[in-house]
C-alpha cells in the first residue's frame, strides 16, 4: 500500500556560546527546509514554537511514504 503523508522537514543547529560557563544557554538556529523562514533562537523552547507556528500556518508538502 502506498500512503502519501504530509511532511515538513527543519534543520536545526544548536551551540552554547564561546566562553561560556555553566550553567549555560543553549543558542541555535532552526530553518523550515524550503522555506525562507529562519529564527535564530536562545533555548529549546523557541525551537519548539517556530515549529509549532510552521506547522500551523503553512500547508506541508505530500511525500511519497518514504521515511
Amino acid at each position: 500500500m502506498n500512503e502519501h503523508r504530509r511532511e515538513i522537514a527543519f534543520l536545526v543547529r544548536m551551540w552554547l556560546p564561546s566562553g561560556a560557563t555553566e550553567p549555560a544557554e543553549w543558542r541555535g538556529s532552526i530553518k523550515a527546509i524550503g522555506s525562507d523562514r529562519q529564527l535564530f533562537v536562545t533555548g529549546t523552547r523557541d525551537v519548539a514554537d517556530f515549529i509549532a507556528s510552521h506547522l500551523t500556518a503553512a500547508p506541508a508538502t505530500e511525500s511519497d511514504g518514504r521515511p
